[in-house]
């Protein structure tokens, strides 16, 4: 996504008739991660004092424009396991606003990321829809709870 600025260069060179070329380009944010908050590979080394795990971003923080479910330990149990959620077992939580074909993700009572799943019915039909019909199709299994690296 986004534009580009390689591209558009090129295109205004083109239609002002003379060519262009661009010197150079650098990207200092993707989404919501800055340049400023990176660390280079030469501050890993050991001799530099810096500690990696201390600047790791905890997967939940890494994602934070996916809607979220939170679910109990038994249901993100099974969630690990495989289960492709079905619309009587999502009832009971509360379910953000989702079109179908919408991501969420799973957390667990203790912040942790358990899964990533694409939903197959918007979350308002959920409620009328067969029980046994699934309603979200798992994309992605996180199965550990060891998430809390890094900042909070």
């Amino acid at each position: 996504k986004g534009t580009y600025v390689r591209s558009l260069c090129s295109d205004i060179g083109e239609m002002l008739g003379c060519g262009a070329c661009l010197a150079s380009l650098r990207r200092t944010r993707s989404g919501r991660f800055f340049e400023d908050s990176a660390i280079s590979l030469d501050a890993l080394d050991s001799t530099a004092g810096i500690r990696p795990l201390d600047h790791v971003i905890p997967l939940i923080d890494a994602i934070p424009h996916i809607p979220a479910i939170y679910v109990d330990r038994a249901f993100a149990r099974k969630l690990r396991e495989g289960y492709q959620p079905v619309a009587e077992t999502l009832r009971i939580y509360h379910i953000p606003s989702l079109a179908a074909g919408d991501m969420v993700k799973f957390i667990d009572k203790d912040s942790n990321l358990v899964s990533i799943a694409k939903m197959l019915c918007a979350s308002d039909r959920i409620d009328s829809t067969d029980g046994k019909w699934q309603a979200a199709k798992i994309v992605r299994i996180f199965n550990t709870d060891k998430q809390t690296y890094g900042r909070h």
